[in-house]
């Protein structure tokens, strides 16, 4: 009995083991590719800590890359991209991805259509130093993105199609003078059809979060079909997680569909817990820039 307890316990420290080095072996893989392209690195993941480059300069924060949500969700470190302005810069770009993504289990997307690859550059561009203004910079990027997105049947969508349009319809309302695309209609109007969906959604934060965020985009434009999911808001709250991501849409929610007047909370970066990694996207300054757009609406 002693003998196969040692084993059995030699065993899993040897699979811990063998796991902690092809972690290790894809994150230097990803940083080994940003770098023989020219990419300075932006944050890497360290257990439960994040170091993240600021005006040049290193700081160790707590926070896990790991436990993110989006594009954080997939990456243990993330770099410091290149304005991406035409089809050649999106290519190059693109092929950086591929080599840094060759060891991960997602390796696969980066290859095949522009949908992931499109995601995740643009969405990184959030979290730079300067992330607002490199994202209004980078329309081609973004047009590039909706193009791969109107390419998916919404009635199918996973979850990083799911959260590539949540990315394009928040900033079509925290930024309403930027055009919305084809795709971003096409998708809002079936969404704005099957919310069932999406209020059934389990297993992921961006089923609930999306169900409002459709909401709220069919009441800003005067679309009548936001009272037939009004119904279902505190069914969907109750979905979302505590950590003051609840409590955080149900004000937010307050305000939007009900005209409750809570800007000058929601105005407070403190405040914002637009899912439970929070606490690491509020380590990158702009992350929130959307948010807090739509909070002021």
């Amino acid at each position: 009995m002693t003998m196969t307890t040692d084993m059995l316990a030699a065993g899993a420290l040897l699979c811990l083991g063998v796991i902690a080095l092809a972690l290790l072996a894809e994150r230097l893989a990803r940083v080994t590719a940003y770098r023989a392209a020219g990419w300075r690195v932006r944050a890497m993941a360290f257990g439960g800590f994040c170091l993240i480059r600021e005006g040049g300069k290193w700081s160790l924060k707590p926070g896990s890359l790991a436990a993110g949500k989006g594009v954080l969700s997939l990456s243990t470190a993330i770099p410091e991209t290149p304005d991406i302005t035409t089809q050649e810069d999106y290519e190059q770009a693109r092929g950086v991805l591929v080599k840094a993504n060759r060891l991960s289990p997602s390796a696969k997307l980066y290859r095949e259509g522009d949908l992931m690859p499109a995601y995740v550059l643009y969405a990184m561009l959030s979290l730079q130093e300067d992330g607002a203004l490199r994202r209004e910079k980078n329309s081609f990027l973004r047009d590039k993105l909706a193009q791969a997105l109107g390419e998916l049947p919404p009635d199918k969508a996973g979850r990083h199609a799911l959260e590539a349009f949540d990315l394009l319809l928040m900033e079509h309302m925290a930024h309403p003078d930027w055009p919305a695309s084809p795709a971003l209609e096409r998708w809002l109007d079936h969404f704005a059809q099957d919310y069932q969906t999406l209020r059934r959604g389990k297993g992921a934060e961006i089923y609930p979060v999306l169900f409002l965020h459709v909401l709220y985009a069919l009441k800003l434009r005067g679309d009548d079909r936001w009272k037939v999911m009004e119904a279902h808001v505190s069914t969907v709250l109750k979905v979302l997680p505590g950590g003051g991501v609840n409590a955080y849409y149900r004000l937010q929610a307050l305000q939007m569909i009900y005209n409750e007047d809570h800007r000058e909370a929601l105005a407070k970066r403190e405040n914002i817990r637009q899912c439970g990694a929070w606490r690491l996207y509020g380590l990158f300054g702009d992350a929130m820039d959307d948010e807090m757009r739509l909070n002021r609406r």
